[in-house]
């Protein structure tokens, strides 16, 4: 990943956490894989930013289980 990649990466990462949320939940409910930021080891920010997006991944599962039944 390139410098640039990076920046923006870590750009929308702070801007918005909901959106990281969002994101989560969407990828669970379409099927998609869990995305794991590479940078989470490094700041506590993206840490913070995975664990959001990890939630949001466990509800759109609960959310498809739910919608399953």
């Amino acid at each position: 990943m390139g410098i640039i990649n990076t920046f923006w990466k870590g750009y929308y990462l702070m801007s918005d956490p909901n959106k990281t949320y969002k994101k989560g939940w969407e990828d669970a409910i379409n099927g998609n894989p869990r995305h794991q930021y590479k940078m989470t080891l490094l700041f506590n920010q993206y840490k913070q930013t995975q664990e959001l997006y990890d939630k949001g991944y466990n509800d759109g599962l609960k959310e498809k289980l739910i919608r399953k039944i």
